[in-house]
């Protein structure tokens, strides 16, 4: 993924993350399975690790974790949106 498009996306969760927290609203993350749960935790810690090494350098581990987030966060939002559809007030 080139940096643009990481920024854009970051960007995007960061204002629906806003939007969210502004009127009390939380998107839960679904972890399926003891792999997921593994590899969520896996991909994290590394993350935090090269964060805590290297502050202002990007790197992989946490490209990787924001990917899992991203997927996570599209099925969440999906989620979301047809129930909204499904159930309108």
């Amino acid at each position: 993924m080139d940096d643009d498009l990481l920024d854009t996306y970051l960007s995007e969760i960061h204002k629906l993350i806003e939007l969210l927290s502004v009127n009390d609203l939380y998107l839960p993350i679904f972890i399926n399975d003891a792999a997921q749960k593994k590899e969520y935790i896996t991909t994290l810690s590394k993350s935090f690790r090269q964060l805590n090494n290297f502050p202002n350098k990007r790197n992989q581990h946490t490209e990787n974790f924001f990917e899992q987030e991203l997927d996570r966060f599209l099925v969440n939002v999906t989620l979301l949106y047809e129930a909204v559809n499904k159930n309108p007030i």
